[in-house]
């Protein structure tokens, strides 16, 4: 929300503001660049609508909350000053704002008023094909949840972690949602196929959740919190990357997954068809649960691909990429991030663990990933995520999985950080703060991601990866925001 009126910070100006920029959490942006100039006498309506930032402005103005950036004065004399250094640091799971009195709080499903406990609710696939994947993303939430209860929550709310294990069948999901629905105030939920299966439940039971997955069309659904880029624009990036924008000559071939997962990928490749005009060497499905992919490998190798891109999980990526070796092709491997987990390099998934059988074929691999590398010093979460492991779990290994399931437990928190700020927690209320959250600064670990009432994807840049057996992680970074000509120019829209 920006002032309509610009600021001159003369002494006669009842109330002057510059350049107030208010923060939740130190990533969520309330306001920026509000600039006013209130004269003696004068009267100032704030117009905007609801969740603009009217009350955060007004809130600043008189001292209720702070801020990072600006000038609040009344003539020559300052009111009140931004945060400065060696103060808390409001990038800390810590409340930032004045502190409210628990019974000015609503509540409903899932929140316990009297005690200032939510419970979050989960869905996840710790059994079954996604197994792998799925277990390091409920560590990344569960170890989040139990650092930011131990640091004082938000205004002294914890929260209560509850997971169920669906084992990624859709059956299994709708009854552990059905388990759940009532006892949640947030909710997230593993798998695209999965997801899809509880998307009507969750917009009759106004119920926000955070899909551990990437797909396009939860962009455009209201009641999802999606964090990441999609799987078709990173799917069109990494095609963009590897054509060099369409400039290289190639033959670019994919394999995915029957399912939402795979439909998604398809999305993509055919976008970057269009856009790119390379040859199609063709498109090969498989079902969740194969094991035999070798009439797929043969025929992408009688079509003389350069380029494969691989849709699905990694109990599929890895029997590709072996079956395509003991066949001689070899072609360039595109990865779209669900296909990779580091278990496909060693037998434990760390650098001193025994190579797979096919570690040696997947070495030069693009992947187009949806967190940091482990370790990254460009990433600002990175070191208090490590820290957290270390204290919470100190057996987990790195994992790109660890580091996203973390990110969105981060993003659950800056809605309900939003919620209580607005005093409520019911779902509507919890409704409301996801769709003006506005721009959430998730420190380098994921992607920023922008959250508003136009139906667009979170971001549409992606991080394009290489697998390196010497990198941390087994992932060496190319490029961190690879945006094609396609994946820009996308529509997301509903099927």
């Amino acid at each position: 929300m920006r002032g309509h009126q610009r600021a001159d910070h003369g002494s006669d100006a009842l109330l002057s503001v510059a350049g107030l920029r208010v923060t939740y959490g130190g990533s969520v942006v309330g306001v920026q660049h509000v600039d006013l100039t209130v004269d003696a006498g004068e009267s100032v309506a704030l117009l905007g609508a609801n969740g603009a930032g009217k009350s955060t402005i007004l809130r600043s103005l008189g001292g209720l909350l702070s801020f990072l950036r600006g000038k609040v004065a009344r003539g020559t004399k300052d009111l009140h000053r931004p945060h400065r250094r060696g103060e808390p640091d409001p990038r800390r799971v810590q409340p930032t704002h004045a502190s409210t009195p628990m019974g000015d709080v609503s509540g409903g499903p899932g929140v316990d008023v009297d005690n200032k406990v939510i419970t979050i609710g989960s869905i996840s696939a710790t059994s079954g094909p996604a197994a792998a994947l799925s277990k390091n993303n409920v560590e990344g939430m569960r170890v989040f949840w139990e650092a930011f209860n131990d640091r004082g929550g938000i205004d002294g709310w914890t929260v209560d972690f509850d997971d169920k294990d669906a084992g990624y069948q859709t059956q299994l999901h709708v009854q552990s949602y059905n388990e759940l629905k009532d006892q949640s105030a947030l909710l997230t939920s593993f798998g695209s196929p999965t997801t899809k299966a509880i998307q009507g439940l969750l917009a009759r039971d106004d119920l926000i959740s955070t899909p551990q997955s990437m797909d396009s069309i939860w962009s455009v659904d209201p009641t999802l919190a999606p964090l990441g880029t999609p799987y078709s624009l990173d799917v069109a990036n990494g095609i963009d990357y590897v054509t060099e924008g369409g400039e290289k000559d190639l033959k670019v071939g994919i394999v995915y997954q029957n399912d939402e997962l795979g439909a998604d990928g398809i999305r993509g490749f055919e976008a970057a068809l269009d856009e790119y005009e390379f040859e199609d060497a063709g498109r090969q499905a498989y079902k969740a649960g194969d094991t035999d992919f070798t009439a797929q490998v043969q025929s992408l190798k009688s079509s003389g691909a350069d380029v494969v891109v691989v849709v699905g999980l990694p109990s599929a990526s890895g029997p590709i990429v072996g079956t395509a070796a003991s066949q001689g092709f070899t072609p360039q491997w595109l990865f779209f991030g669900p296909a990779f987990i580091e278990q496909l390099m060693t037998s434990d998934g760390t650098p001193d663990g025994t190579p797979t059988p096919v570690a040696q074929a997947l070495e030069g691999t693009i992947v187009t990933m949806f967190a940091a590398p482990w370790g990254d010093e460009d990433s600002e979460g990175m070191k208090q995520l490590i820290e957290d492991r270390d204290t919470y779990a100190p057996a987990q290994n790195p994992s790109v999985y660890f580091s996203y399931g973390y990110a969105v437990a981060m993003l659950q928190s800056k809605i309900l950080e939003k919620a209580i700020e607005e005093g409520d927690l019911s779902r509507e209320g919890i409704s409301e703060a996801r769709h003006s959250l506005g721009l959430v600064d998730l420190l380098g670990l994921v992607p920023d991601v922008s959250y508003g009432e136009d139906a667009e994807p979170p971001s549409r840049a992606s991080l394009i990866q290489v697998i390196d057996p010497s990198a941390p992680g087994f992932l060496r970074t190319l490029e961190t925001n690879r945006l094609g000509d396609a994946a820009e120019s996308m529509e997301v829209t509903a099927p």
